[in-house]
């Protein structure tokens, strides 16, 4: 996906990087809560979603990875403005945290979770990602995402 968007040499590695510890904030949350098998509650969701901002904060202090910091700390932030945790939409969001964003769901859809039975086909994310297009995600990046055939041997 990188290679599509033609990103620098250092921002593909940067954007690996940030992939790579953009959930590093859930060691800091209660195992019950993520490990909870059924729909969480409100209180058990609001904590959740502090994830971004705890990663965020020990990627600050981790002189090695500060420079993911803002992309951890806003992957779930949504184009349209709805995603947390700072309510930041379209342009506001960094390039690399939009492109995160895409990655991390697709990954999230096609992977086995131990909250839900089974996982999405390439098909159905890609179809995830076209009807949150402008919504969820970049529109011009779901559409280099699609074009670029990730996912898809």
């Amino acid at each position: 996906f990188g290679k599509a968007l033609k990103l620098s040499a250092d921002d593909q590695l940067l954007l690996e990087r940030a992939a790579l510890v953009r959930d590093v904030g859930k060691l800091k949350i209660p195992n019950r809560i993520l490990l909870k098998d059924s729909v969480l509650t409100y209180d058990e969701w609001s904590m959740l979603r502090k994830h971004t901002r705890l990663g965020a904060s020990l990627l600050e202090g981790t002189p090695a990875l500060k420079d993911t910091a803002d992309i951890v700390r806003r992957h779930h932030c949504c184009y349209d403005g709805t995603g947390y945790p700072d309510g930041l939409e379209g342009e506001q969001i960094p390039y690399l945290a939009r492109v995160l964003k895409i990655l991390d769901v697709y990954c999230a859809m096609t992977s086995p979770r131990h909250y839900r039975e089974g996982s999405s086909t390439h098909k159905q994310a890609l179809a995830h990602l076209r009807a949150e297009r402008a919504k969820h995600f970049d529109p011009e990046l779901v559409d280099v995402f699609i074009k670029s055939r990730v996912g898809k041997a």
